[in-house]
């Protein structure tokens, strides 16, 4: 597997000794997500009209391992992975990431 980043946060580097995180192949959840549509009947007319197109939730899972060597470094890996990969909403508005 290549190197994987999320923003500037490394989540896999094998070239990196510092790395302590590792994710194993493959990434599900990178496909296109689901497409929701709001629309409305057409008056006189047979069939509907599209108003609107959205995209559905799309959730994308990693499988992987932490490197640690004691419980209290652990528990610190996994809340450095989790603060980092919860989703940025500043002022309310849900920011786009980079995988």
């Amino acid at each position: 597997m290549e190197n994987v980043y999320l923003d500037d946060f490394k989540l896999h580097d094998l070239a990196d000794p510092t790395c302590k995180f590792f994710i194993m192949p493959p990434i599900k959840g990178l496909d296109f997500s689901a497409l929701r549509v709001s629309s409305h009947n057409k008056a006189g007319q047979d069939g509907i009209a599209i108003s609107s197109i959205y995209l559905g939730e799309r959730r994308i899972m990693l499988v992987g391992k932490l490197a640690d060597v004691t419980q209290g470094e652990h528990l610190e890996l996994r809340r450095e992975f989790l603060a980092n990969l919860a989703p940025l909403r500043p002022g309310g508005v849900l920011q786009t990431r980079t995988l």
